[in-house]
Parts: C-alpha cells; sequence; structure tokens
C-alpha cells in the first residue's frame, strides 16, 4: 500500500510527515525548513516530492521557489530548475511531467508567462509555450493532453 502524505504549512517552514500506512507511525524528521511559504506539492511516482512557493531556499539550500525532496525527506540536490517568481500550484501528468502555475515569467532561466511543464528530471519542456496574463492559482490537464 502507498504511503499517505500530510503536509503542514506556516510561515517560513514546511514541515511534510510522512505517515506509514502499515504501522501508522509518523516520521516527525521529515523536516526541511523553508524560508517562506511553500503554496504547493506533488508527489512523483518514484516517490519524490516537489514544491512550489515563494521560498528562495530549502534547508539553507538556495531553491528559488521550486524544489524536490528525495522520498526519505533529503533534499534532490540534481533538480534545480529555479522560477522568478511565486509557484502557487502544480500538477502531475500522467507522463510524469509536470505543470506549474503562478506569478513567474521565467523557469529555467527561460521565459515563460505564469505557466510552464518540467520534465520528470526538472528541465523545461520547450513543447508547452502558454502566454497568460495574470497569475495561475489552479492547472491541470485532461487525458489527451490539453492544458486547462
Amino acid at each position: 500500500m502507498k504511503p499517505k502524505f500530510f503536509i503542514r504549512l506556516f510561515a517560513g517552514c514546511c514541515a511534510v510527515l510522512l505517515q506509514h500506512a502499515s504501522g501508522q507511525t509518523v516520521d516527525g524528521t521529515f523536516n526541511l525548513p523553508a524560508n517562506e511559504s511553500v503554496n504547493a506539492v506533488a508527489i512523483q511516482r518514484n516517490g519524490k516530492i516537489v514544491l512550489g512557493g515563494r521560498f528562495t531556499s530549502i534547508d539553507g539550500t538556495p531553491r528559488a521557489r521550486i524544489a524536490r525532496l528525495n522520498a526519505n525527506g533529503t533534499l534532490d540536490v540534481g533538480f534545480n530548475p529555479g522560477a522568478s517568481a511565486s509557484v502557487e500550484c502544480l500538477f502531475l501528468q500522467e507522463d510524469g511531467k509536470l505543470l506549474l502555475g503562478g506569478f513567474f515569467t521565467a523557469v529555467g532561466g527561460q521565459a515563460r508567462n505564469r505557466a510552464a511543464r518540467l520534465n520528470p528530471d526538472g528541465t523545461l519542456d520547450p513543447a508547452l509555450s502558454l502566454v497568460v496574463n495574470n497569475g495561475v492559482f489552479a492547472i491541470a490537464a485532461d487525458r489527451s493532453g490539453r492544458v486547462v
């Protein structure tokens, strides 16, 4: 059975608690401080956890508003796409790609107006290039891959 994840968000810190369905125990050590808010969370099939928000560092390591944690709660140092402003929402597509929305105008150093898509490794997917005039607070895709 897959583990259940519970998220506590509060000013300056994100605590992600992992509750194992088998033993119903809570891992209180699964806690990495963010220096600003975490607004969105997505859990990838490999158990890695993507965070989006207003933060610029996780546990003292620079991360520009998007970061990924390993399944054990440590920061995934190989994932660092960066966004120019806040990431307000995340959506994991069936193919493992990650949609993000917010107030940013660049992701991974490339122009993206408030909506972007990342490949599973964190690189920017150039196939999606939307121009949105205002902040994006919710994002999804239908079964055919159309972004809504």
